[in-house]
């Protein structure tokens, strides 16, 4: 990418905000919209998040990655996806052993393991997840200080419409995917927004 184009000089403002020095700004030939942001400044983003969205709005999304990549988002959810695994397969091994103590040829230590299987990776599950959408709020909060807010929230209704994906997740959706609802982010970066271009003691 051209640090002096349009896209580069949006790109190297918003990392200027963040306090990141730009390193390499890097275009990624994709049908798939995304964009990439590395704590030490490198930059990717693909051909279709650079087609279907303004100048600020993927340096907005851009900010949004930087905060996932500075506070190590990823390397959080790994860790907590490995205690809950731990978690769960101890609990099962447990159970099973002091099934398997109190009737060892009993008909229903098989059916009962495996209902305890799935009895406790329901709610390990639900915890991952939940801490997933807490971490896509948080970005985008962080992306809302750095007044992209009303950009990132434009940016992701373009993003949603191009990739069919729904504005407000349906019944237990909500609490078991990894991101939050359109809707629910939209609300909070407006609201976000409004405060940030209210100012203090106004």
């Amino acid at each position: 990418i051209d640090p002096e184009s349009a896209l580069g000089v949006s790109i190297r403002e918003m990392l200027q905000k963040a306090g990141v020095e730009p390193k390499r700004l890097v275009r990624i030939r994709s049908f798939i919209a995304n964009g990439y942001a590395l704590r030490d400044g490198t930059i990717a983003v693909t051909t279709m998040l650079a087609a279907i969205c303004t100048e600020p709005e993927v340096a907005a999304v851009l900010a949004h990655e930087l905060s996932h990549s500075v506070d190590g988002d990823p390397r959080r959810l790994r860790r907590l996806a490995m205690v809950v695994a731990l978690s769960f397969f101890a609990g099962c091994a447990v159970f099973g052993f002091f099934l398997a103590s109190y009737n060892p040829s009993g008909p229903y230590l098989i059916p009962a393991i495996v209902f305890t299987m799935i009895a406790c990776l329901r709610p390990l599950m639900f915890l991952t997840q939940r801490t997933s959408r807490r971490l896509e709020f948080k970005c985008d909060a962080y992306t809302a200080r750095l007044g992209y807010g009303r950009e990132l929230a434009s940016g992701l209704i373009k993003l949603h419409r191009v990739m069919g994906i729904p504005n407000r997740w349906a019944g237990v959706d909500r609490f078991t995917l990894t991101h939050p609802s359109l809707d629910d982010r939209i609300q909070a970066l407006e609201l976000r927004a409004a405060a940030a271009e209210s100012g203090p003691g106004r």
